[in-house]
């Protein structure tokens, strides 16, 4: 994760917070409000995750493929198979 969005994540859950704070004994309106904000960093972190997580994938099989040998009769008797 680069610094920059872990900056913004930081600004983000002390925004949360902030509104956590306010919103103690107030209305049901308000967290409801919070809770969607909520909401919204929690999706953009696991989204964060699943893509870097598929990128990782993504590699580690471009990488596998290109140790195989072309020939599929070798291939079947690769260590790698």
């Amino acid at each position: 994760m680069t610094d920059s969005m872990q900056g913004l994540k930081k600004k983000k859950l002390k925004n949360l917070e902030n509104k956590a704070e306010n919103s103690k004994g107030q209305s049901s309106s308000t967290l409801l409000g919070f809770n969607g904000d909520f909401n919204g960093v929690c999706q953009n972190i696991l989204n964060h995750g699943f893509i870097t997580l598929r990128h990782n994938v993504k590699r580690y099989e471009q990488e596998l493929r290109a140790k195989m040998p072309l020939r599929i009769s070798d291939r079947i008797t690769h260590p790698l198979a």
